[in-house]
């Protein structure tokens, strides 16, 4: 009995240790478990956020009046460059991160529906009302849309699809 006593003591040592890294951590405030996940870990003791004080240490540094001259050319040169070069050194037009893309078109013969609270946009086949083409039922939420809906507005590509495919299937 003794053996697996001592056995059983040195198996929960490392968890012990850690348990005691913990509680150390969280007295010294290294680490508080009750703020948000981004809180918890804390560098050091003083960096606690809320309202308090902070201790700015300030150096003041000698430097002669021609320097500061060059240093504030050098800054106002940078910035005015700066603005002027950001639209050259962008993003060039015709990159695809600069293009908007529309809401794909409905094949003639199928109506566009939105629903008013998730503005997914589904499409209805011609003389249907009830159900769409993905077989979802029409709801109180949804309503016929006239125009052309947002560009970020969601789309059923369930609908799409079957609907191009029997746009497809009626042209053979």
């Amino acid at each position: 009995m003794q053996m697996s006593l001592v056995y059983s003591r040195d198996g929960a040592a490392a968890s012990l240790l850690l348990l005691e890294r913990l509680i150390d951590e969280i007295v010294k405030g290294k680490f508080r478990p009750d703020s948000t996940r981004s809180g918890r870990i804390v560098e050091s003791p003083d960096e606690l956020p809320g309202p308090q004080l902070c201790k700015v240490k300030v150096e003041v540094v000698e430097s002669s009046d021609d320097e500061a001259a060059i240093d504030a050319d050098v800054a106002q040169s940078s910035d005015s460059t700066s603005d002027s070069s950001s639209s050259d050194q962008g993003i060039p037009q015709d990159h695809s991160l600069n293009k908007v893309y529309a809401p794909p078109e409905p094949p003639s013969g199928f109506s566009r529906w939105q629903h008013a609270k998730l503005k997914t946009v589904h499409l209805t086949a011609e003389g249907y009302i009830k159900v769409f083409v993905c077989g979802r039922q029409v709801g109180s939420f949804h309503h016929r849309l006239e125009s052309t809906p947002r560009f970020d507005s969601p789309v059923c590509w369930a609908c799409f699809k079957k609907a191009k495919q029997s746009e497809k299937e009626g042209c053979k």
